[in-house]
């Protein structure tokens, strides 16, 4: 809601109230619920589980390889193939026996339930095919798209938020910090008496989404940003080449 506030006008106040309210009950109470009883938590349809897969793939031959006849020199390409374990589908911490001691006792689902991947279900992908970097990316991407959708429909069916107040919003945002309190005052009741001073920036004139041109501090910062990333994922990079 808060991204979407400062890129588009027609965000309404029930529509993030409505967001907040139907997320909540996605990513925290249902998973919770649903562990929690029997009758859910060893269902044979939310106990299951991803296809076995073997996977052939071309590794480089270690020493091992080449004592073992696989390869003649370390180095060299050669084919290897793995088998994939099936994952619980919709459970965190997979599905166990009730009774561990007795593999003829009923199955259960453990750790928290995974909605996303169950709404996908619903919706007809076939999440027994996904591997587990899909399961997560899957629960990622799904509790991003979906507070988005349900902001936008929500705020398109409801009553638009008073457009005076909106365009003192806007105006205000749009004003650029001034050095001092006093000057800084005055800039932004220039802007409160035209709203419409910085319109000439958006990309999007005559439309309630507020994406605006780049300048030239725009560029830099934008890049000064993605090289500290860089620095970010170098550095997880050398920690985990330290580490192995």
């Amino acid at each position: 809601p808060i991204t979407l506030l400062f890129l588009w006008r027609r965000v309404t106040q029930i529509a993030v109230l409505v967001q907040v309210i139907v997320t909540l009950f996605l990513i925290a109470v249902i998973p919770s619920v649903v562990s929690s009883i029997p009758a859910f938590a060893r269902s044979e349809s939310l106990t299951l589980m991803t296809r076995e897969r073997v996977v052939t793939s071309p590794v480089a031959a270690s020493a091992a390889d080449v004592a073992a006849g696989l390869a003649t020199a370390e180095g060299q390409t050669i084919s290897k193939t793995r088998r994939i374990e099936p994952v619980s589908v919709f459970f965190e911490e997979g599905v166990v026996r009730v009774d561990p001691k007795d593999v003829n006792s009923p199955k259960t689902g453990k750790g928290l339930f995974r909605t996303e991947a169950y709404l996908l279900h619903v919706l007809g992908f076939d999440v027994a095919g996904f591997t587990s970097a899909h399961l997560l990316t899957t629960r990622y991407m799904v509790d991003f798209l979906i507070p988005v959708i349900i902001v936008i429909i929500v705020s398109l069916l409801s009553r638009p938020t008073d457009p005076v107040r909106v365009a003192r919003f806007y105006a205000r945002m749009k004003t650029p910090v001034a050095p001092t309190l006093e000057e800084d005052a005055v800039a932004v009741e220039a802007s409160y008496a035209n709203p419409t001073r910085y319109d000439h920036q958006k990309l999007f004139p005559r439309s309630n989404w507020e994406f605006t041109k780049w300048d030239k501090v725009d560029a830099i910062g934008f890049l000064v940003c993605c090289a500290l990333v860089g620095v970010v994922l170098l550095v997880f990079k050398g920690v985990l080449v330290v580490g192995s």
